[in-house]
């Protein structure tokens, strides 16, 4: 009986494509459910650019983002990279907001935050200290030719990032904002900077892959208030020489306190919980940042407190986030009515 011939090999061309394809395959099929379950959602936002020394949003770009409680919103821009919604665009002479995350409106949608509920223009950028707030809006002035200037200075954020630009903290790649030692590492420049970032099953596993953020103490300006007055004092030179330069343009400063310092029920569903529990004293009873504040900038530029308005209950800030919720952007915008002149 003659012996069967032997089946010819495989091409190892054959084999290494085929195996290439199966993993393509797979890979788009994961990214696809990925996208699927979370609603082409992201939990941060990847619509931040770097033009002459600035970090600001793209122009006329758009992004959904994921909230801490499954929630979605969407954060579009216009051609000067302002948040805009669905209403018909403002005309010269409407107001104009400045400040970070809080004055977008991070967690709402562009109708609900409360630049648009007074009919101002929203500059507000995720990770703008107050230099940068006040640069951008130096940048807009003669565009929009604003009727009237607010500058919100967040407890949260702006006594620990103080007069700093953003660029000294954080670098663009890839349109993340990304802090810049991580930006000048390996994965700053081959990933984040890489169009693979753009991949939802990429990004969420390098989350993963991270792990949780380290455990920290209380931030300076909550464990030692009283060490302040420096800080406080730098935020309002700032101001008061950016209001010396325009001394036609009506400017109004609002303190918007962290969620923890508004009410001492926040301590229980705020990341800063922990944190203020810890603190002495706590900051629901303490008004040192405020008080340095206003003492610093002077009768000429009396500051809005925005606490009183957000005293009332705890769904003023989203649930596990410090960031303002509907109803809280609709407190500090009726807040802010009166010393504005109206919308």
């Amino acid at each position: 009986m003659a012996e069967e011939a032997p089946e010819p090999p495989i091409p190892l061309g054959l084999r290494l494509g085929v195996a290439l394809f199966s993993l393509a395959l797979t890979l788009g099929v994961a990214e696809g459910l990925i996208r699927w379950a979370d609603g082409g959602a992201l939990p941060h936002l990847r619509l931040f650019t770097q033009v002459d020394g600035a970090i600001t949003l793209e122009a006329d770009a758009a992004a959904t983002l994921r909230r801490a409680d499954g929630g979605t919103f969407t954060v579009a821009t216009d051609a000067q990279g302002l948040r805009v919604g669905a209403g018909p665009p403002l005309g010269p002479g409407a107001p104009l907001v400045v400040g970070d995350s809080q004055v977008l409106g991070m967690g709402v949608s562009a109708e609900e935050a409360f630049p648009a509920r007074l009919g101002a223009h929203n500059a507000g950028v995720p990770g703008h200290g107050l230099t940068d707030a006040l640069a951008l809006a130096q940048a807009l002035l003669a565009s929009l030719q604003p009727r009237a200037l607010v500058v919100v200075v967040n407890q949260a954020n702006d006594w620990e990032d103080g007069t700093t630009p953003l660029t000294d903290r954080m670098a663009v790649r890839g349109g993340w904002l990304i802090d810049r030692q991580r930006a000048e590492g390996p994965m700053g420049r081959l990933f984040w900077g890489s169009p693979l970032s753009r991949s939802h099953l990429l990004y969420l596993t390098s989350l993963l892959l991270r792990g949780p953020a380290p455990a920290s103490g209380p931030p300076a300006w909550m464990a030692d208030p009283a060490g302040q007055q420096a800080q406080s004092a730098s935020l309002a030179a700032a101001i008061r020489e950016f209001a010396a330069a325009h001394p036609a343009l009506p400017l109004t400063v609002a303190f918007l306190p962290v969620d923890v310092a508004a009410q001492a029920a926040r301590a229980e569903t705020s990341p800063f919980g922990t944190a203020a529990q810890a603190a002495s004293p706590p900051p629901w009873a303490d008004r040192q940042l405020h008080d340095q504040l206003a003492a610093a900038l002077g009768s000429a530029l009396p500051l809005v407190d925005l606490t009183p308005a957000l005293r009332a209950d705890p769904a003023l800030f989203l649930e596990a986030d410090y960031h303002l919720s509907a109803a809280g952007h609709a407190a500090v915008a009726e807040a802010l009515a009166a010393p504005l002149g109206g919308p």
